[in-house]
């Protein structure tokens, strides 16, 4: 019993856990968009999206980067970033960087 015992909480642990978070995250769902920077003196009229993909929490691949959004929306002056967040249980989830500006 001790040692079933063991096993869930290592197992919740584990699950639960991690290593860095950019906001809030719910166990069962998350979805939000948060602002990180802006820009007052620079017009909003581009927009630009970089994403990372994370499968089971054990892989991720992709390029979420303020450099990588800005790339791909032509953007040369940022007017603001923000980041969205989707995770529905662990299983999947998409977090992107979103650059506007001119």
């Amino acid at each position: 019993m001790k040692k079933l015992s063991a096993i869930v909480a290592a197992t919740a642990f584990l699950g639960l856990s991690s290593c860095a978070s950019y906001g809030p995250e719910g166990i069962i769902y998350s979805g939000g968009t948060t602002g990180v920077s802006a820009n007052n003196d620079v017009k909003a009229e581009k927009t630009g999206q970089a994403c990372v993909i994370s499968v089971l929490r054990l892989v991720s691949t992709g390029d979420g980067s303020i450099g990588a959004a800005k790339a791909n929306g032509g953007i040369t002056k940022v007017a603001s970033v923000d980041y969205d967040a989707f995770n529905v249980l662990g299983i999947y989830g998409k977090y992107c960087t979103i650059v506007k500006g001119e």
